[in-house]
């Protein structure tokens, strides 16, 4: 916090000023002229100093006394000005340390402030603070601190005066700019908020940070174009690929949300083109095929409804897309074509997927009175949920089939039995035979709970 006057210095003023050799050459050629007309004018002089006093003088006399009376009057204002000059830098020197001593004085302030925050002692170090702008009302560093630490209290009124204050002894100050914008955001001034961030960007034009903040407050007015074009710069400035990848997410995001207000206002076209936009950026991205499908159904073009669900399935494996299809044949009256849709989906799928959609198979069978068939394709399933059993036990005894529901109901109790005295992680989900605080493989605190995953119903799986 220490600093000197700008432009004024700070050791005392040690300088002499030298006769310069004009001068000596100057009084050379007078003394010359002097002596050269005293002996053309060998006369006498006549100086009246009353009117009956006179003094005759010789003339090279004359001369040379009036020569020696400059010198010595010259010589007197020389003096003279090197006395003023003197004094001069003496009352700058006392200033520039009485200055620096104030400097230090507040830095010193500064610093037990900091420090006292930094203990714990917020409220000592904020009377610290104040103490600063009590003697220096300007102090800019001082000025920002309270502001962050009146908004942190709520008090954004403050914290907003703190910091504009702040800016009037530096205007260009990006870190007071920033806080600035952060008091506008907690206040609920999004519009203050945005023009404060741009300032910022004037000065850093690639400032991550803030072209984040601006697009975070575009989307909270749900200004998408803004939010848009705001996520195109920050895109252009990320190189770190996990980072860069979650980006692109948002931006296909902002693109599909741009999407969906043309479509609840019924503009069918530029939906259309925004949703093709998301689907380029983002091929994974099940809502934009789903919407897009929408809309052709809206538009009365079941084909390319029909083609964007298909090529949404295909490219993401999203349910949505599979059921938006059969719910299409099925109010066309051919739900055999819908169960041929879910039936080969099963068919191609694995793990948890398979799971999912073999359940949600095994229901509409089971709805149609097919209860053989949804038990031949839930025992298809290995290692399935209980809700999965459940289904199989329903399926077989639909079906007439109650030992073999019987047996399922034994072997589920028993897998109960075993399961319960399993713990499980829901941070990481490792199962493990004995109880911790710490997860054992993630290290996560208090995730262990009572029970495997098998009692769970089957993992979430993408739309």
């Amino acid at each position: 916090m220490f600093c000197r006057l700008p432009g004024v210095p700070t050791q005392p003023y040690s300088e002499t000023i030298p006769v310069s050799l004009r001068f000596i050459l100057s009084l050379s050629s007078l003394i010359l002229l002097a002596v050269y007309f005293a002996f053309l004018n060998p006369t006498e002089l006549e100086v009246h100093l009353t009117r009956d006093l006179v003094f005759k003088i010789p003339m090279v006399v004359f001369l040379m006394g009036s020569l020696l009376l400059g010198v010595l009057v010259s010589a007197a204002l020389q003096s003279l000005l090197e006395i003023q000059a003197s004094f001069s830098h003496f009352r700058e020197n006392q200033k520039v340390k009485k200055q620096e001593s104030r400097f230090k004085k507040w830095d010193k302030w500064f610093r037990k402030a900091e420090s006292a925050i930094a203990s714990g002692k917020l409220p000592k170090g904020l009377a610290l603070f104040e103490k600063i702008l009590a003697d220096n009302p300007h102090h800019s560093a001082a000025l920002f601190q309270l502001g962050n630490h009146k908004r942190a209290q709520g008090e954004l009124t403050t914290a907003i005066e703190y910091h504009q204050r702040a800016l009037v002894a530096d205007p260009e100050d990006f870190q007071t700019l920033f806080s600035l914008a952060e008091d506008y955001a907690a206040y609920g001034q999004v519009e203050q908020q945005i023009e404060t961030l741009n300032k910022c960007l004037e000065l850093d034009s690639n400032s991550l940070p803030t072209l984040k903040k601006i697009r975070s407050a575009h989307l909270a007015t749900q200004h998408l174009e803004g939010a848009q074009a705001v996520q195109k710069s920050i895109l252009g400035l990320i190189q770190d690929s996990p980072q860069l990848e979650e980006e692109r997410a948002l931006f296909t995001r902002i693109i599909y949300s741009i999407g969906m207000e043309h479509f609840n206002n019924e503009r069918y076209d530029p939906a259309v083109t925004e949703f093709r936009r998301a689907i380029k950026e983002d091929e994974n991205s099940p809502p934009s095929y789903v919407s897009l499908g929408d809309i052709y159904l809206k538009l009365d073009n079941h084909k390319q409804a029909l083609k964007a669900w298909k090529s949404g399935f295909e490219k993401t494996g999203a349910p949505v897309c599979l059921l938006r299809m059969q719910e299409w044949y099925d109010k066309q009256g051919d739900q055999t074509e819908g169960d041929k849709l879910l039936r080969s989906a099963v068919e191609k799928s694995e793990g948890r997927k398979r799971e999912l959609l073999a359940l949600v198979y095994a229901q509409r069978l089971l709805s149609q009175g097919n209860s053989e068939e949804a038990a031949s394709v839930l025992e298809s399933v290995t290692d399935g949920s209980i809700l999965t059993r459940l289904s199989t036990i329903k399926a077989f005894q639909d079906s007439g089939n109650q030992d073999k529901a019987n047996q399922l109901i034994q072997s589920t109790f028993d897998q109960v039995e075993n399961a319960v005295r399993v713990y499980y992680c829901s941070a990481c989900g490792n199962e493990f035979d004995t109880w911790s605080g710490l997860c054992p493989e993630c290290d996560s605190w208090g995730t262990l709970t009572c029970g495997s995953s098998k009692l769970r119903s089957p993992s979430p799986v993408s739309t």
